[in-house]
């Protein structure tokens, strides 16, 4: 058994803890049908992984963030 200790696992495990975050709100706003702007620095990163994650959904990229949902608002 290999135990790993440092930096880049850490940030990897922090990152990856952030961006299940992000997506159980995006999955919470969409189930109670509300409009949200996902503010972020790279909303084109954003807008692939929320297009994989929900195809179904509308969403838009603006200056500051992604957009969805925005007919709703």
């Amino acid at each position: 058994m290999n135990i790993y200790f440092g930096t880049a696992t850490a940030k990897t495990s922090k990152a990856k803890h952030e961006k299940n975050k992000t997506l159980a709100s995006v999955r919470i706003a969409i189930m109670q049908n509300k409009c949200m702007l996902l503010g972020t620095a790279n909303p084109e990163k954003w807008h692939t992984i929320l297009r994989d994650e929900f195809p179904n959904v509308k969403l838009r990229i603006v200056e500051n963030g992604v957009m969805i949902n925005e007919k709703i608002c």
